[in-house]
């Protein structure tokens, strides 16, 4: 019986195993190859998550700066099947991923690399070696904006380079709004050329083409040949002298001109702005800033507008200039702990932004920020008496009698200042004198010049740094000093008058990054572009105003300003009046109105006070832009008003 059940119970056969094992391979072949496809497929949605990341950051910036953030000519496309002739017409440019904030990218890895080459550093063009060595790489047609991924994902026999199939290739071009820089309006296609030689544009209709006319010259009238609607003769003015051209109608004097007033959404929380240079600023909340080109980059002096539509310029201080990794005990107010390291990051600020610590090259009076105040006592000369920090008495000590701050609020606010600096790299000062509410543009009404200073200066709130306001002259030094601190619309920052050292960055920001040669040598004469006694400016507001040395009533003026030596014709001229006087966004930085600081001027001690940068009715020879003056605590004189300070 158990010989039986044995011999029964049979094994598999052979035939049956070798089925058997046919199957499982079969089976697992299928598994791997899905697995496999199932790899390749996620590498190619990788791909299109990171060109739609990429693409949505570019078309961001794009709109920001008027520029893609791409450099480096790159022309070994044969190969790439999904480039279109009639819409990827322009070079081929790596994208510059160090320009895109919070961008993460499972590709494009052999950017590390080339961005250190000289060649792309250069924005030339790769060489064969260089674009073969380096292919895990995305780039852009600089016209349409496509974006390809060089080395490719393949999958079977296809290789895929962007997020679209030959097949479905977008052969519609993209709607280009900057070439060169050059804005493209509203309304308006490109249609071929560069801004050297004459960008075309044609309207929606397709029925009139415009091309850019190149306008180096400030002009204060209308050219012979141009034609325009009635009334907007100023704006057409502004604009050109602005973007220095403007578009004309290739068949008759009809022109198209660029908006001049162009702005960011409002910044709802404090952030850091970074430029299409890589450059950046901190923007404080409710600030908003300027797309105008020309006006968007740090380097070309950065303007911003808050909530009260006051407008502001970033001032660049380069961070390596100042030590690296100091710690602060108190990040924003006065901390005795950090009196050390704050003297540290002065001295490096003034090593940087000499020789404009003393003054101007006519003078050689020193340029200390240190706290002073006037104590209302005679001495036995007569003259009042000094009071400083080491002299002081405790009741002395709160006096704001002289810069308008107490003992302990200087400090604070030096402090503060000189952290903000260290930390964000720059400041932001008033793109315009300090003007009085009520006076800007179109709005009537005379104001005396000669209106006595008043032991308490307006509201904070009729103070406004906009164009065409007339200034806010007539106040000493410690009222300016009371109607700055008051001013900023965000509660985290501080406005106040400039410290001297403030305005030597200043300077210093005006000589480095300036490419005007009347510009570079501000420590010795400002005479093209200033408004000085011996100066003629052309001016090219159309609500601008003027007042007379020898009157007293405010007016509008519509030309050129006439000096010469027998008939010198004093004018104070309203804020932003004359675009000869911006420079770097920065308008009336030399001459119009001497500004008060919030420095201690030690030449004499009965004239503590600093104002900075000459006036009117000064020679630009005497006074330019970093001039050093010194004044008394009582002095409000038609020459003396104030910039402000914002960190």
């Amino acid at each position: 019986m158990i010989k039986e059940k044995i011999k029964n119970n049979k094994g598999i056969t052979l035939t049956a195993l070798a089925v058997t094992v046919i199957i499982l391979l079969f089976i697992t072949g299928i598994i791997i190859y899905n697995l496999k496809d199932n790899l390749r497929i996620k590498n190619l949605q990788q791909l299109q998550n990171d060109i739609g990341n990429i693409r949505d950051k570019i078309s961001d910036y794009y709109l920001k700066n008027g520029s893609i953030p791409a450099k480096g000519k790159y022309t070994n496309t044969s190969k790439i099947n999904t480039i279109s002739t009639a819409v990827d017409t322009g070079d081929f440019l790596v994208i510059d991923l160090s320009a895109i904030d919070n961008l993460t990218l499972y590709y494009g890895k052999d950017y590390e690399q080339v961005k250190e080459l000289d060649n792309f550093k250069s924005n030339r063009e790769l060489t064969n070696e260089e674009m073969n060595q380096y292919k895990d790489l995305y780039i852009i047609n600089e016209a349409s904006h496509n974006i390809f991924y060089v080395d490719g994902i393949k999958i079977d026999e296809n290789t895929y380079y962007t997020d679209y199939t030959e097949e479905d290739v977008d052969k519609k071009a993209i709607d280009l709004r900057y070439i060169d820089g050059v804005q493209i309006p509203e309304g308006y296609f490109y249609v071929s050329g560069i801004k050297d030689t004459g960008i075309t544009i044609k309207n929606s209709d397709d029925t009139e083409q415009y091309k850019w006319i190149v306008e180096n010259n400030e002009i204060t009238e209308l050219p012979n040949d141009v034609e325009i609607t009635t009334g907007e003769n100023w704006k057409f003015i502004d604009s050109v002298n602005h973007y220095k051209g403007y578009y004309k109608n290739t068949n008759n004097n009809k022109v198209v001109f660029l908006k001049t007033d162009n702005w960011s959404p409002i910044y709802d929380k404090e952030g850091t702005y970074k430029d299409k240079n890589g450059d950046t600023a901190n923007i404080p909340q409710g600030f908003c800033l300027s797309t105008t080109p020309g006006e968007n980059t740090v380097s070309e002096g950065l303007v911003a507008k808050d909530s009260n539509n006051n407008e502001w310029v970033w001032i660049e201080v380069p961070k390596n200039i100042m030590p690296a990794d100091l710690v602060f005990t108190n990040e924003t107010g006065y901390s005795a702990e950090d009196e050390v390291n704050c003297a540290t990051i002065t001295a490096d600020l003034k090593t940087y932004a000499n020789p404009y610590t003393k003054g101007s090259a006519k003078q050689t009076y020193n340029c200390i920020d240190e706290w002073y105040a006037d104590s209302g006592e005679d001495n036995e000369e007569g003259k009042d008496i000094i009071v400083t920090e080491n002299t002081a008495q405790p009741n002395q000590k709160e006096l704001k009698t002289g810069c308008g701050l107490t003992l302990n609020e200087y400090k604070e606010t030096y402090q503060k200042m000189i952290k903000s600096v260290y930390k964000n790299g720059g400041f932001w000062i008033g793109r315009y004198e300090a003007g009085i509410k009520g006076t800007t543009g179109t709005e009537q009404g005379n104001f005396e010049l000669a209106r006595t200073a008043k032991e308490n200066p307006i509201d904070a709130e009729q103070v406004i740094i906009q164009k065409d306001a007339i200034p806010y002259n007539r106040v000493t030094c410690s009222q300016a000093e009371t109607l700055a601190k008051d001013i900023s619309p965000d509660s985290s920052k501080t406005s106040s008058l400039l410290f001297g050292i403030q305005w030597n960055l200043v300077c210093k920001f005006l000589e480095v990054k300036s490419n005007d040669i009347n510009v570079v040598d501000i420590n010795s004469d400002s005479e093209k572009w200033g408004n000085y006694s011996n100066v003629g400016l052309p001016i090219t507001s159309q609500n601008a105003k003027g007042y007379s040395y020898n009157g007293q009533i405010w007016s509008k003026i519509s030309e050129k300003l006439s000096h010469d030596n027998n008939n010198k014709d004093d004018t104070l001229l309203s804020t932003g009046a004359s675009e000869t006087t911006k420079k770097l966004n920065i308008y009336d930085f030399a001459g119009n109105e001497y500004e008060w600081t919030l420095e201690h001027a030690t030449v004499r001690t009965d004239c503590p006070c600093r104002p900075r940068g000459g006036s009117y009715n000064d020679d630009s020879f005497s006074s330019p832009a970093s001039t050093c003056a010194f004044n008394y605590t009582t002095d409000a004189y038609s020459t003396d008003s104030f910039r402000l300070a914002l960190y």
